[in-house]
């Protein structure tokens, strides 16, 4: 069997077992939530995803009438945050936010990781969808992705790019141009996400970077930051000058990215159904879409089934990356 296939049956056995027919429902199950609820993240405060997870507690906690936190688990290109999750009780009080980096290129690109996601993690919603957006410094003597390339072949020392993380879908989308065009360029990643990376690229440490497309907007408005190219099928509306990669002559970045939320494994299915409920009910609210907008996310609110979908999906593509690359599991 396929890493994906069992991956996939597991995640289907995970999400069948949360129907409410499957189980009788308890009485404890009945009165969740008593007490507050957590969600973990493991972007950086302050950074696009952490707002994002903020935005979706507020709701949550008028929804169920108590305290939604968040808990920001930082490290490891979200392996920390993931097996804090994973390795929490299972009763609905612990809830995994996080994007695709941690559940697909992790999987890819780390020989062991210190949790079973196909065992460890019951899936409940993809909240939502986002872009990659190709950055760098306001003052860099560079402003497409062609000069970039070309300024990258002047020198034989390479530039340098930074993301959030190794494996991250950041860091295969430097190592694809690189392979592509035939130049060096040295990855540095940071446990701190966008915020960190960002610092140091204005900083001068790095001379571009991959960050989310919320970023990108925010720190081009302020002129810290030019946004080359953003990866993805289309250009993104709240930047229509700003091209894909597509766009600039250069194939294979129309990947995009999302971010979903996970409950520990053996979380009651009536919680599990309770939880998810109100997740699709929120990101449906006109008010969640139109600030989900403002962060460059598109709110989704799906069913666990949908979620696998693209989970199998999204992990055939990046493995064919992770394939041409060349990249090893660690």
């Amino acid at each position: 069997m396929t890493q994906w296939t069992r991956r996939h049956a597991a995640l289907g056995l995970a999400a069948a077992a949360a129907l409410p027919a499957a189980f009788p429902v308890r009485a404890q199950d009945d009165a969740w939530p008593s007490r507050p609820v957590r969600l973990v993240t493991w972007s950086a405060a302050g950074g696009t995803i952490d707002i994002f997870t903020r935005l979706v507690a507020d709701h949550l906690q008028k929804a169920w009438g108590q305290p939604v936190t968040v808990d920001n688990r930082v490290g490891a290109a979200g392996i920390l945050a993931t097996d804090h999750v994973a390795k929490s009780r299972a009763d609905g009080y612990t809830i995994l936010v996080t994007a695709a980096t941690a559940q697909i290129h992790n999987v890819l690109l780390k020989a062991k990781l210190p949790y079973d996601p196909d065992k460890d993690l019951v899936p409940l919603s993809l909240l939502a969808r986002g872009r990659y957006a190709f950055v760098a410094p306001a003052q860099a003597p560079y402003s497409t992705v062609r000069e970039f390339v070309e300024h990258a072949r002047g020198r034989p020392q390479g530039l340098s790019f930074g993301s959030w993380g190794q494996g991250s879908a950041g860091h295969l989308l430097g190592v694809q141009l690189a392979q592509q065009n035939r130049i060096t360029l040295v990855h540095a990643a940071y446990k701190g996400g966008d915020v960190a990376t960002v610092t140091d690229m204005v900083g001068g440490v790095l001379d571009a970077a991959f960050v989310t497309q919320g970023t990108a907007k925010i720190h081009s408005r302020s002129g810290k930051i030019k946004v080359l190219a953003v990866a993805g099928e289309g250009r993104a509306p709240s930047m229509p000058n700003v091209p894909t990669f597509a766009d600039a002559g250069f194939k294979g970045f129309e990947v995009s990215g999302w971010i979903a939320a996970f409950a520990p494994a053996g979380t009651p299915p009536a919680v599990v159904q309770k939880i998810a409920a109100t997740m699709r009910s929120v990101m449906a609210q006109p008010a969640v879409a139109a600030r989900s907008d403002e962060l460059e996310f598109e709110a989704v609110g799906s069913t666990a089934a949908a979620l696998m979908d693209t989970q199998k999906t999204d992990f055939a593509r990046w493995a064919q990356m992770v394939q041409a690359s060349g990249l090893k599991p660690e």
